[in-house]
């Protein structure tokens, strides 16, 4: 049986870690908005003429925005890793 002490521990540590996990989902929720504009964005300067595909400026915009993909993959692994 465990004692009390390790049981307060553990009841502790999973409600650390449930915490670090909402604020990892509220990371992931705003990174995901952030994506969405970013991609409206692109959608919109190339619909223009703005931005030419296959140009520097696509280039920038795209690469930005799988920046922005890495950090929700890489906010989703630290979810499994809390879990």
């Amino acid at each position: 049986p465990i004692s009390q002490s390790e049981a307060n521990a553990q009841l502790i540590s999973g409600e650390y870690y449930k915490a670090l996990i909402g604020n990892e989902d509220k990371t992931i929720t705003e990174l995901q908005k952030q994506k969405n504009a970013m991609l409206s964005e692109l959608q919109t300067a190339m619909n223009s003429g703005t931005i030419d595909k296959y140009s520097e400026a696509w280039y920038e915009m795209v690469n930005s925005i799988d920046e922005v993909t890495l950090s929700i993959q890489e906010s989703q692994t630290q979810i499994k890793e809390y879990e």
